[in-house]
């Protein structure tokens, strides 16, 4: 079994070997936390890591929150919808 390649950081501002990359989890309320994590990292590391940090800092169950992404890949922007407008009322005529 190998082991985490999750670790908890101060800041982002070191750099970093190649392999590695700054995570950020915004936990409301408060500062983000920050972490090294290499490529081939799970979720389930970071969430572990997470919970482990939040437990330090006095929260009694971790199983009250989830991780999540954010996205913009289903971001809708208005110029799409316009053009989508566009097209649907040229192919009726």
């Amino acid at each position: 079994m190998r082991g985490s390649g999750v670790t908890a950081a101060r800041s982002c501002l070191q750099p970093l070997v190649s392999a590695s990359r700054y995570l950020a989890v915004h936990a409301l309320p408060g500062d983000p936390l920050y972490f090294v994590v290499e490529a081939k990292s799970r979720v389930k590391e970071v969430y572990a890591q997470t919970c482990m940090l939040l437990g330090q800092q006095g929260m009694r169950d971790c199983e009250l929150f989830g991780l999540a992404i954010l996205s913009e890949l289903f971001e809708i922007t208005l110029k799409f919808l316009l053009e989508y407008k566009n097209v649907k009322k040229s192919s009726l005529h």
